[in-house]
C-alpha cells in the first residue's frame, strides 16, 4: 500500500474510532493488538497490516472488514466493499467530497426503485421493483 493510501485507511479508522468514543488504548483492546499498531495505522506507517489485525480493528469498529480490507488494498473472494470503500480505492484521486456526492446521487436513485445499496426494502423482491 502506497503512503497516500495508508493516510487514507488511517483517516477512515481514526475517524471511526472517535465516533464510537474509543481511545487508541480502548480500540487495542477491542481488537486484541498493541496501541502502538493502532497509532501507526492511524497516522500512515504502517505499509502492509496484517489482514487478520485488520479484521480485528473493523470488527471492533463496526465495519465491514471488506471494506477496510478493499481500502488496504487487500481482496476478499466472498464480499464485496461498499461504495465508499470501493470509490476511495479505485478512484484514488478522488475527493472525499466527490464520494460523498456520488454515493449521495445513487441513493437517491436506488432509492427512487424501492432498494438499498444492502438490497431491496423488507417485504419487496428485486423483481418487483
Amino acid at each position: 500500500m502506497d503512503k497516500k493510501t495508508a493516510k487514507q485507511l488511517g483517516d477512515i479508522l481514526r475517524k471511526r474510532r472517535q465516533e464510537k468514543g474509543l481511545s487508541t488504548r480502548a480500540l487495542a483492546d477491542a481488537a486484541d493488538t498493541a496501541s502502538s499498531t493502532i497509532v501507526r495505522i492511524e497516522q500512515g506507517e504502517f505499509a502492509a497490516p496484517r489482514p487478520d489485525a485488520l479484521a480485528q480493528i473493523a470488527l471492533a469498529l463496526d465495519l465491514p472488514a471488506s471494506d477496510i480490507f478493499a481500502l488496504a488494498g487487500y481482496t476478499t473472494p466472498n464480499d464485496l466493499p461498499t461504495l465508499s470503500p470501493y470509490l476511495h480505492s479505485r478512484y484514488r484521486d478522488l475527493p472525499d467530497e466527490t464520494i460523498q456526492q456520488i454515493e449521495t446521487y445513487i441513493n437517491e436513485l436506488i432509492h427512487e426503485h424501492g432498494t438499498t445499496l444492502a438490497g431491496p426494502e423488507p417485504g419487496k423482491d428485486e423483481k418487483d421493483s
